[in-house]
């Protein structure tokens, strides 16, 4: 499951690692990224959405086939969390006449019962954002009452002002948004990697730049940075604890990834370091020497770390 923005292109070399070991791989393009459909009528963009939509399309492919409950979750980033959601079923405590589900908004009515909870073997975590906008940021336990309501007039102000201004997003995508921008903010990313410009490809910078250029997707990226960001990891896992004890979770973290950094605000990272420490769960975290996309930027470390974990839950 890809993070904010980015589509299943930059899974190639996970995908490549995992089918090499004997795994069937499942890779989408969450709504609104990727070649995915851009809808913005009757579509409320949200963790809610996509979890539901991993969740239908695990029940269409996955229901017929015998290895149907060793289903096992990947996700970066926003991803991460998507995978939880939908590893809980947490996007099914919403309203049924809810439009927010691929279900509804296709006109199939109300949505079925969870699908992933009743067959998921573990989670897998290249690292783990707090939200799926900056809003969750201001959720974070530590800030005191008058740094939360500094952060929530900063927040409101940029909302105001330049993420929910969807012709200034437009002029953004169709503007600064272009291919040598994408390469530079790139390469800045895969710094880590043995060679970054071999990595940072034709195909990697496309897989971004089109997306950007559809119809929609300006409006689709200003209601993603506005609407209701979702349950952060923390409160999911407050929420669910038994469940998620009995789960197996492995992470792997970036020690250099400056998106979301492993001791970095939100505490997301520490969340899962102490997890990993504790003894009353199934939660083992794995740092590594790479970045926010470990996997795609020191494959052999970053996919090593999360098959060797994998061959000992699910083996292929």
């Amino acid at each position: 499951v890809h993070g904010f923005g980015c589509s299943l292109v930059y899974w190639r070399e996970t995908v490549q690692s995992l089918t090499r070991a004997g795994y069937t791989v499942y890779s989408m393009d969450l709504l609104g990224h990727g070649r995915s459909a851009k809808p913005t009528e009757n579509v409320t963009y949200s963790t809610k959405l996509w979890a539901r939509q991993l969740d239908d399309f695990c029940r269409d492919n996955l229901s017929s086939r015998h290895e149907e409950d060793n289903i096992v979750l990947i996700g970066n980033s926003m991803g991460s969390i998507i995978a939880l959601h939908a590893a809980t079923g947490e996007f099914a405590n919403e309203s049924s006449s809810s439009s927010s589900s691929p279900a509804a908004a296709a006109g199939r009515g109300r949505p079925p019962r969870p699908y992933i909870r009743e067959h998921i073997a573990g989670i897998g975590m290249f690292n783990c954002g707090i939200g799926m906008n900056i809003h969750s940021i201001t959720r974070d336990e530590k800030w005191n009452p008058l740094q939360r309501y500094a952060l929530d007039a900063i927040f409101t102000f940029l909302e105001n002002t330049v993420f929910g201004n969807v012709a200034l997003m437009e002029w953004i995508l169709d503007k600064v948004v272009t291919r040598n921008f994408l390469r530079k903010t790139l390469l800045q990313l895969y710094q880590n990697a043995a060679n970054p410009e071999d990595k940072v490809d034709n195909e990697l910078v496309e897989s971004l730049y089109e997306p950007a250029k559809d119809p929609n997707s300006a409006q689709v990226l200003s209601q993603i940075l506005t609407n209701e960001a979702g349950m952060t990891p923390m409160e999911v896992h407050a929420k669910y604890g038994p469940f998620l004890d009995d789960l197996p979770i492995h992470v792997v973290w970036g020690a250099a990834d400056t998106v979301t950094p492993v001791d970095g605000i939100g505490e997301v990272g520490q969340l899962y370091s102490a997890l990993g420490a504790a003894d009353d769960n199934k939660v083992t975290m794995d740092v590594v020497q790479a970045g926010h996309i470990a996997f795609d930027e020191a494959p052999d470390v970053a996919n090593g770390s999360m098959l060797g974990w994998l061959s000992s839950l699910v083996p292929a």
